[in-house]
C-alpha cells in the first residue's frame, strides 16, 4: 500500500517526474493538480535505528560524495549518506523515507535530496541519470555531458548566452520510451568560481550563490516538457587551441563515455553495472554522441556556441567539425 502524502508536502516536477515532498527540493518546478505522484518523499520524525545491513549494491566510500547503498530484499533499499542523512526507498523506487541527519547543513540536505536520492529513486525505477547540463533550441536538446569539474555548467551558460535555453544543470534523465526524450531538472546554472565559470559568470545575469559556494546564473528557461535529445557532447578543453575540434565517438566509446557520466558514483554490484552498461549503449546506439575538444577563454565563447548549438540546429554554421 502507498504510503500517504505528507501534510506539508509541496508538489513539483524534476527530471519529468511529479514528486510530493515535505524536504524542500533544488532544481524543482513547483506545480499543482491533484492525482497520484511518481515519488513521495517523506521526512521521518524518529530518529535513524541504523547500521545499515542487506546487500551492498551502490557505494562511494571515500570523498565529498560519501554514501551507500543496500539490497533488503522485500523491504527495499537502505540508504546511509554520513552527516547527512539516512533512509529507505522502496521496491518501486516510488516511496523515499528519510532521517535528516539533526546537525546537517539545510542546503547541503537539499542538494542531496534533489541530487543523489531522487538519482537512486530514479535507477531503482530502472532509468537512467547521467551528470550532464542539457539546453534546448528549436524543440531539441543538446546535452553536455562528463564528470564534475568537466565544464558542463560553464558550456551550459555559454550556449544560454547564444540564445539557447536552459533545460538541465549537472543531472539529466535519457528515456528511450518515444526515441531519446529528456526532461527539464534546473532553474539555474551553478558555475564554480574559477577558471572559465567566473568568466561565464562575468557576463551572464546573476542570481547569488548555491550552497555549495557556486555563482547562480539565470538565464532563460524551456518553456518545454520532455525535448527530443539530438545530440551529447563530451567536452574538453585545449589551452592553446584556436578552434572547435569535433569527432564522433563510436557505439561502444559512446557507450562507455556515457557510463563513465552517470550520476551516481562510486563502485555498484554487478547487477546494477551490467543493466547500467545496457542502458548506457542503447542511448549510445540511439544519440549521436561527439568528444569536442574546445579553445580555452571568453574570446572563443562565441565560436564554441555556434559549433556545438549546429550539432541540434542546421541553421548554425558548423565550420568546426570534423569526423
Amino acid at each position: 500500500m502507498a504510503s500517504p502524502v505528507p501534510r506539508d508536502a509541496t508538489r513539483s516536477r524534476i527530471h519529468g517526474l511529479l514528486v510530493d515532498s515535505d524536504v524542500p527540493l533544488a532544481h524543482a518546478t513547483p506545480v499543482t493538480g491533484s492525482g497520484p505522484a511518481d515519488v513521495v518523499v517523506r521526512r521521518s520524525a524518529e530518529p535513524w535505528a541504523g547500521p545499515l545491513e542487506g546487500v551492498e549494491v551502490a557505494v562511494m566510500a571515500e570523498g565529498p560524495h560519501r554514501h551507500l547503498l543496500v539490497d533488503r530484499g522485500a523491504a527495499g533499499y537502505a540508504l546511509d549518506v554520513p552527516g547527512v542523512l539516512a533512509g529507505t526507498i522502496d521496491r518501486s523506487g516510488g516511496q523515499v523515507l528519510l532521517h535528516l541527519h539533526p546537525d546537517a547543513d539545510p542546503g547541503i540536505a537539499q542538494l542531496v535530496v534533489s541530487g543523489l536520492v531522487l538519482s537512486l529513486a530514479l535507477v531503482v525505477r530502472g532509468q537512467t541519470l547521467v551528470h550532464a547540463s542539457a539546453v534546448e533550441t528549436g524543440g531539441r536538446a543538446l546535452a553536455v555531458m562528463g564528470p564534475s569539474g568537466s565544464g558542463k555548467s560553464t558550456l551550459a551558460a555559454v550556449l544560454c548566452r547564444a540564445g539557447a535555453r536552459l533545460l538541465a544543470d549537472d543531472q539529466l534523465r535519457i528515456d528511450l520510451t518515444d526515441g531519446a526524450r529528456c526532461w527539464p531538472s534546473a532553474r539555474h546554472v551553478r558555475a564554480r568560481q574559477h577558471g572559465l565559470g567566473s568568466l561565464v559568470a562575468e557576463r551572464s545575469p546573476a542570481g547569488g550563490s548555491s550552497a555549495d559556494g557556486r555563482s547562480l546564473i539565470e538565464p532563460a528557461l524551456s518553456g518545454s516538457g520532455s525535448c527530443r535529445l539530438d545530440a551529447i557532447v563530451v567536452p574538453a578543453f585545449d589551452p592553446a587551441g584556436q578552434e572547435v575540434r569535433l569527432g564522433r565517438l563510436d557505439g561502444l566509446a559512446a557507450a562507455t563515455a556515457i557510463l563513465a557520466a552517470r550520476a551516481v558514483p562510486g563502485r555498484f554490484s554487478p547487477a546494477w553495472e551490467a543493466a547500467a552498461f545496457h542502458r548506457a549503449l542503447d542511448i549510445a546506439t540511439t544519440v549521436p554522441v561527439w568528444r569536442a575538444v574546445l579553445p580555452w577563454g571568453a574570446e572563443h565563447f562565441t565560436v564554441i556556441a555556434r559549433e556545438l548549438l549546429a550539432l541540434v540546429d542546421p541553421t548554425r554554421s558548423s565550420s568546426g567539425r570534423t569526423q
